[in-house]
């Protein structure tokens, strides 16, 4: 499968609380140049609380769709 099919299957995988978060990211970065952290990406999506920012976040990570760098998140 390409990359993009994996892609595609691993985005159809996501809830869409992991869609928001992951759509948040990627303008974020796009907006600052930055990756947001936590507290951030609870405060700009309907996701309140940050624990629950961390399991949606760490999701998106074993589906292959961020990745942690020491400069944070990172889209794939």
């Amino acid at each position: 499968m390409s990359d993009y099919g994996t892609a595609i299957n691993a985005l159809s995988r996501a809830t869409r609380r992991e869609r928001d978060i992951l759509d948040f990211i990627a303008f974020y970065i796009m907006d600052t140049g930055k990756s947001p952290g936590l507290t951030i990406i609870a405060r700009g999506t309907p996701i309140k609380h940050r624990n629950q920012v961390q399991r949606s976040v760490n999701n998106l990570i074993r589906l292959g769709l961020l990745r942690r760098t020491k400069q944070g998140l990172e889209l794939i």
